[in-house]
C-alpha cells in the first residue's frame, strides 16, 4: 500500500490499494474525497450510449436516514427547500421510527447526507488505531477504566 507522489497523489488527494481487501485509500481535501467517490461506482459500469454525460447514468435510488437529534419536520422542510425543483425527487417522514425517506439520484443522496449531518449537530468519527506491541485485551480494560463514568468501575 505504497502511495507515492506523482503515482497515486498529488496536493490534494493520496490514493493507496489493499490489493488483500480490494480496498481504495484515499486522503485529501474534502471536495476530491467527493469527486472520488462519485467516479468510482462509475468506473465499471458501462452505459449503451457512450455519448450520454455521467449525470444521465444516476438513476433515482430509494434510501432511508435517521433522525436522532433534529426536530423530523424541520429536516423534512428543509431537504424540500434544498431539493426544490429537482427532477425525481421524492421525500417523505416515517413517523415511528423518525426516518426520512428519500426517492433520489445519487447525487441528490449525497446532498441530503451532508445537510442532515449538519442538521443533527456533531458527527461521531471512527479512527482505526494499529496497535503493534500492546495487548488488546489490556488497552480495552484501561480504556473502559479511563472512560467510565463516575461511581462505575
Amino acid at each position: 500500500m505504497v502511495c507515492r507522489r506523482g503515482r497515486n497523489a498529488n496536493e490534494n488527494i493520496r490514493i493507496a490499494i489493499d490489493p488483500i481487501s480490494s480496498r481504495l485509500f484515499a486522503s485529501g481535501k474534502r471536495a476530491e474525497l467527493q469527486k472520488l467517490r462519485d467516479l468510482v461506482p462509475l468506473i465499471g459500469r458501462q452505459s449503451s450510449d457512450s455519448s450520454l454525460p455521467l449525470a444521465a447514468i444516476e438513476d433515482p435510488q430509494l434510501a432511508t436516514y435517521p433522525i436522532n437529534k433534529a426536530d423530523p419536520a424541520s429536516v423534512l422542510a428543509v431537504m424540500q427547500t434544498l431539493l426544490a425543483g429537482q427532477p425525481d425527487v421524492r421525500l417523505a417522514l416515517e413517523p415511528t421510527s423518525n426516518k426520512l425517506i428519500a426517492l433520489a439520484r445519487p447525487s441528490e443522496h449525497r446532498t441530503i447526507i451532508e445537510t442532515l449531518k449538519q442538521l443533527e449537530g456533531e458527527v461521531e468519527q471512527v479512527e482505526v488505531i494499529q496497535l503493534r506491541k500492546m495487548d488488546p485485551q489490556m488497552v480495552i480494560l484501561t480504556i473502559t477504566k479511563l472512560f467510565a463514568e463516575t461511581g462505575a468501575a
